[in-house]
């Protein structure tokens, strides 16, 4: 049988070995224009910026800035570039954010089954102070039958379930 993979999986993409390191690098030189002040906001010797920014520009081929003795100053190409990599950095922050959030039940989805009897009654209360204390979270109430909620629990329709 002959390979049918599609071709683009055997691509190399030129640039797919940028690193946040080096973006964050290079957002912070384009905010400060200067390799002092952009080392010292990353946290980094101006030598190891340097080297992030050269190492960026060989993984795309193309230079961002232009360095002279005294100034920096972004090409057209790293302007393009600078808004694609602010957009990264902020979709990252947020994926972490959402990720702590979800770790710490700041945030997310739950869903539970319970039967019928004990969704009336007990329940409620119960999911009121949940609610209250983890409002982001989004819960979900299945009504069932005992053997319904084996069912649910297994398929993976319901996180748990309480009878």
């Amino acid at each position: 049988m002959p390979d049918v993979t599609p071709t683009y999986y055997h691509r190399t993409v030129r640039g797919s070995n940028i690193t946040l390191k080096q973006l964050r690098a290079f957002i912070e030189l384009a905010r400060y224009r200067s390799f002092t002040k952009a080392a010292e906001a990353a946290h980094v010797t101006q030598s190891a910026l340097s080297a992030l920014i050269r190492e960026l520009e060989a993984n795309l081929g193309v230079r961002l800035v232009d360095r002279t003795t005294r100034t920096v100053h972004v090409t057209d190409a790293g302007l393009e570039f600078l808004a694609a990599a602010e957009r990264v950095d902020r979709e990252i922050d947020v994926a972490v954010e959402n990720s702590r959030q979800r770790q710490s039940l700041r945030r997310g989805r739950l869903s539970i089954a319970v039967p019928p009897l004990l969704g009336a009654t007990v329940f409620p209360r119960a999911l009121t102070r949940f609610v209250g204390a983890h409002p982001e979270i989004q819960v979900i109430i299945k009504d069932c039958v005992t053997k319904e909620m084996i069912e649910h629990i297994v398929n993976g329709v319901v996180e748990f379930g309480i009878g």
